[in-house]
Parts: structure tokens; sequence; C-alpha cells
């Protein structure tokens, strides 16, 4: 029997009777303004809403058939011999909780102090397969003469994902010392010498400008409270190519959501208690404003679901920066 793909399709959008009715706090109307931002309250009601609304194209869009497999840097490095079983036990246990699922040599990951599933997982895999892989194909030559700026990189992921991938050097950078720890570790690990990370906060880079080739900002827009000057940062830093990966409500609203409660204690998540995640209309009105001419949407195309991903709720754009 055939297997059924996963694949966003662009439904009607339903009658203004079926859509729960959102206040405008300035009119205090019913109906949707063109640009609201919308409290925590909403926020709250987000997992059954986004079902409910249709899934929106605004953007020229690359459409990618992926295959879930091992990222190559792992299924490449995971077997290090030089590390005894016991001293790599205790450091993987000491680096603290691990939010990626990775694969050592003795048959050890970083399950035995992770905070994933099986979900988390692939929805990783997918990630490396959608983003790093396009990035490859779009730099064709150029690559390996290519510098990539990893925006919060977490554990280093996808710094490392690039590099295995051929670019010339990476460069990784996150306001937490955990996640700088794990990839550290990692980098000497999987024996990398084209990369680099270090501790910073994003939005502290000061003026450089055109300092990479590549800038990723992945699962970070929809985290801060100055996401237009996260845009502007990312536009002024690249020379070729911008990547931005984020949460995208499906609210037929153009503005941003006030999220908050957010527990900072989490190495996943932001810096502060609230941030302002963006309406897929809002998302695209603020790229249109900022510059962004040309910018398109990548989704992909897999015969398994993928969180966030397949309902439509998490989105990849990629600007090619004008000659």
């Amino acid at each position: 029997m055939m297997r059924r793909r996963h694949r966003a399709v662009a439904a009607r959008r339903p009658s203004p009777a079926r859509v729960p009715a959102i206040k405008a706090r300035a009119e205090g109307t019913d109906a949707y303004p063109s640009n609201l931002l919308l409290n925590s309250q909403l926020h709250v009601y987000q997992g059954d809403w986004e079902h409910f609304y249709p899934t929106e194209f605004l953007l020229p869009r690359l459409e990618k058939t992926i295959v879930i497999d091992e990222v190559p840097f792992i299924a490449r490095c995971r077997h290090d011999c030089d590390w005894r079983e016991a001293r790599l036990r205790r450091k993987i246990q000491a680096l603290g909780h691990w939010e990626y699922y990775l694969e050592f040599a003795h048959g050890l990951t970083t399950r035995i102090n992770g905070s994933f599933n099986e979900r988390t997982m692939d929805f990783h895999r997918y990630r490396s397969r959608l983003i790093s892989e396009t990035v490859v194909e779009w730099m064709g030559r150029d690559l390996a003469d290519s510098t990539v700026l990893d925006m919060a990189c977490h554990c280093g992921f996808f710094t490392l994902d690039m590099a295995e991938r051929g670019v010339r050097h990476a460069h990784g950078i996150d306001v937490r010392a955990k996640n700088i720890a794990q990839a550290e570790f990692l980098r000497g690990y999987y024996r990398f010498e084209n990369l680099s990370f270090e501790r910073k906060n994003v939005l502290r880079l000061g003026r450089e400008e055109k300092t990479h080739v590549v800038v990723l900002c992945l699962g970070l827009l929809y985290h801060v409270t100055q996401p237009i000057e996260l845009l502007e940062l990312c536009k002024r830093l690249a020379r070729k190519l911008v990547v931005i990966e984020t949460i995208c409500h499906k609210q037929p609203l153009t503005g941003y959501i006030l999220a908050t409660g957010k527990n900072t204690d989490v190495a996943i998540e932001g810096t502060r208690s609230l941030e302002f995640q963006p309406t897929y209309r809002g998302l695209v009105s603020t790229f249109r404003n900022l510059g962004f001419d040309g910018i398109i949407e990548v989704t992909g195309i897999c015969e398994q679901p993928v969180e966030l991903f397949s309902e439509m709720v998490r989105r990849c754009l990629i600007w090619r920066v004008p000659d």
C-alpha cells in the first residue's frame, strides 16, 4: 500500500462566522484589524486554534522531498574510540540536560541526560535536511569558501551540521554558558577544526556589516522582544544568504502574539519570560517593510508527520542578498 505523504495544502479561508472573535484592544470591535499585538491570553489557546485556521502561502515557495535519516556529522563521527565508556558517560551527564539527540561511542547517547523524545529527534533530523541541505544547494561551488554565522546556536547542532557539509568556517554564538560548554565538547568529540563557538547575546553583536556569507537565525525569532532589530541585524551581517526559521502562528492577523510565563531556566527558551511570536502574515509584512525583497519559503514533503512543520506552524524562509 502506498504511504500517504504529509503535505501542506492551502485551504479556503473560513467564513467570519466560524472564526472565534478577537477583541481589538483599541476599538473594542470584533473585526480583525490589519495590525494587532495580541496578548498572552490568546497564546494559551494557540494549540487548539492553530489547527482551526487554514495554511496560507504568501511568498514564492520551494518544495523539497525529505527523507528523515541521521544527520551527516553523527553518522560519520559517532564512534570515537579515544574515549573510555565510563569517562564519556560522566562527561555527557556533567554537561547538563541535552535538548538534542546525539550519538557517541560505546552505544552512549544524550538520552542518558536528555529532555527530548522520538518526535523531537525526527524534528531536528528533518530540520537538517530542510535547512542545511538547502543552503548547500543554494551556495553551490561557493560553499567551500563560505563562512556561516549560527545565531543562538544552542549546543551547536547546526554549526556542526554546516561544518560537516563543507563550509570553510562556521561560528556559533549563544548566550547560555551551558549551551556553549556542550558545543565545545561536541566540537572536540566529533573532531571539527573549521568551526568555533562564542558566548554572546546576538543582539549585542555591534555595528559590523557583511561579516559572514550565510547567517542562520533558526528557532530564535519567536524568543525575542525585538524581532525587527533581530531581522535588521541578520540583513546587515549577511553577504549572500539569510535563513529564518521560526514559529509562525496561523491567525489571520498581521501582528505578533505576546507570549508570557516562559521558563527561562530551560535552555531551549529565550532569556526573558515574555516574547513576541509572529503570525505568518506579520512575518511576511515585516520582511516586506524591511526590504527583504525576493524572500522565498522552503517547505518539505515527507512521508511521516513532523512536529510543528506538518501543521505549518513552523516555517523556513531564505533571502538571497542582492548583488
